[in-house]
């Protein structure tokens, strides 16, 4: 995950992590082991894919590979109250699951 979507996931309210988890500092990624981290350096958590997937909650629904690219899908709280047709979020890319899942939980996060 670069840099730019790590930041979109912290400005949109994503739970960053604890010590001795991914970051990204000035876009290089490193591990703080043992240290916190320095309040005085944007420091941006990258989650995993296991921890994407769980801040989707119960509307994670899919997540598929087609011709190289990866695409995430959710059911929505329409979506599951509506006839055929409906379809909730899907079709959410990226070039890794990682990506794909981060900007799924974008879309329902949306404000």
């Amino acid at each position: 995950m670069d840099y730019k979507l790590a930041k979109k996931l912290k400005d949109a309210g994503f739970p960053q992590g604890e010590v001795g988890n991914h970051w990204i500092e000035d876009g290089i990624p490193y591990i703080v082991e043992g240290c916190s981290v320095d309040e005085s350096v944007e420091s941006i958590y990258i989650p995993t894919l296991e921890e994407l997937i769980e801040a989707c909650g119960d509307w994670f629904w899919s997540l598929n590979k087609i011709d190289g690219m990866w695409y995430a899908d959710a059911e929505t709280e329409q979506s599951l109250n509506c006839d055929i047709g409906c379809c909730g979020i899907t079709g959410v890319k990226g070039s890794t699951p990682s990506e794909a899942v981060a900007n799924l939980w974008l879309e329902l996060n949306k404000k």
